[in-house]
């Protein structure tokens, strides 16, 4: 449970504060969203004896509700739990499954809310379901959506229907990240699902009615020589889709960015935002008030994650060649960040440590700042990130972050405590 306090102008939450005590990078300890075990054995596709929660996603509706989905292992379902009210109270009883597939495992949910003219609302969900339906590689991208706020999703919608490993974003032959996969829907109520798959392939899919059906989807780029990995969306204020990716098979990749003004039918020539010959990976974009394109990603001298570091880079759509100066956030195993833009044009970021105590990965960091100025603040250390591994046990390629209407912020992570045989969901 969330208590909220008024002090002088500062909003102080269980879960996370707002305003200047966010600027200052002061965090109160997190709130428990949904606990498991801490159990991994040996893999044996859907017969694998898992037992943890993982992989949360989390988005604010517009009457200042926050959603949170999660994946729970051991049921091989996703989740989601709705939380509202001053104390953050949880809207449901028991929380939405929304994958309905106990035999299937199910990964690296992501989750958004739009609503119509009408002011009804729909809570869109895109995940990846682990199938077999052939190939080397098990992977389908699935979707649902919920019209009664959460209570209840339609039936899921298989979008891939492929053999090609949907929702893995491969690095080598042997090296990959689960949750290779975004969702976007924008403000006329087209929803976009984008993913790539462990044969190489970017494929984008749109649906016109709000997610009652899907197009076919679109290979945007990719292939078996070159991958596509990480995808991200974001959408310009007067309708131009962007989608970032980088690249596989290689340890020079480039960060790549496409934009389409048909609503996805086709892609121009991606620019490349910073090229250097490092290996850049995990794209994340937004747009500010101005349209301006702002590109969060890692990178790192080949897979040397001890030696990584998160670097912000932006241009204009006017002028895309004009790509601001690099500016690296963090550096000394800094990686797979994730960032949105408030109203008032400011950067929120974060990014894991994975180098930090010799674990794959574990604490999480955050930093504010101006549009114009993305390194004019100190980040600041999420309390209770860093006890114990954490971050995502099948992939790290996730999105964390959820801003409301007010300027609220959360921030999702899980946590895996195998010496205490304790996982769970936190939210600051």
């Amino acid at each position: 449970m969330c208590v909220f306090a008024r002090i002088g102008f500062w909003v102080v939450s269980g879960c996370f504060l707002i305003g200047p005590a966010v600027w200052a990078g002061t965090w109160t300890e997190p709130m428990v969203v949904a606990e498991g075990e801490a159990h991994r054995g040996p893999w044996r596709m859907n017969a694998s004896d898992f037992r943890w929660v993982d992989d949360p996603s989390a988005a604010y509706t517009e009457n200042g509700d926050l959603l949170v989905v999660w994946v729970d292992q051991e049921a091989q379902e996703v989740k989601l739990q709705r939380f509202g009210g001053n104390e953050r109270a949880t809207r449901f009883s028991e929380p939405t499954v929304v994958s309905r597939s106990p035999s299937v495992f199910s990964w690296l949910p992501r989750v958004t809310v739009s609503r119509d003219e009408k002011g009804d609302e729909t809570v869109h969900v895109l995940w990846q379901e682990i199938l077999f339906t052939g190939g080397t590689h098990g992977g389908e991208i699935f979707y649902a959506r919920s019209t009664d706020g959460g209570h209840s999703f339609d039936s899921p919608l298989n979008l891939s229907n492929t053999e090609g490993g949907a929702g893995k974003g491969r690095q080598t032959q042997r090296r990959w990240h689960n949750g290779s996969l975004d969702l976007l829907v924008a403000q006329d109520g087209t929803v976009y699902a984008v993913w790539t798959e462990y044969d190489g392939g970017l494929y984008l899919s749109r649906s016109d009615d709000n997610g009652a059906t899907f197009h076919d989807p679109v290979h945007v780029a990719g292939n078996d020589h070159r991958p596509a990995r990480g995808p991200a969306l974001a959408r310009a204020s007067h309708g131009m889709l962007a989608l970032a990716w980088t690249q596989g098979e290689t340890v020079t990749a480039d960060i790549q960015v496409a934009f389409s003004e048909d609503r996805g039918e086709s892609f121009s020539e991606p620019a490349v935002p910073v090229e250097d010959d490092m290996m850049a990976d995990a794209p994340k974009l937004a747009f500010d008030s101005e349209d301006r394109l702002h590109v969060l990603f890692s990178r790192s001298p080949g897979f040397d994650l001890e030696n990584s570091e998160v670097v912000h880079a932006s241009f204009s759509l006017n002028a895309p060649t004009a790509v601001s100066d690099p500016v690296i956030l963090a550096s000394g195993g800094a990686g797979f960040p994730d960032l949105a833009i408030d109203g008032k044009d400011r950067l929120h970021m974060i990014w894991h440590d994975a180098a930090r105590g010799g674990r794959r990965v574990a604490a999480l960091h955050y930093q504010r700042a101006k549009a114009d100025r993305p390194a004019s603040d100190e980040s600041s250390l999420l309390p209770g990130s860093d006890e114990v591994m954490g971050g995502g046990l099948q992939g790290l390629l996730v999105r964390k972050i959820a801003l409301g209407a007010d300027d609220e912020i959360a921030i999702v992570h899980s946590l895996f405590d195998d010496a205490e045989n304790q996982s769970s969901i936190i939210l600051w």
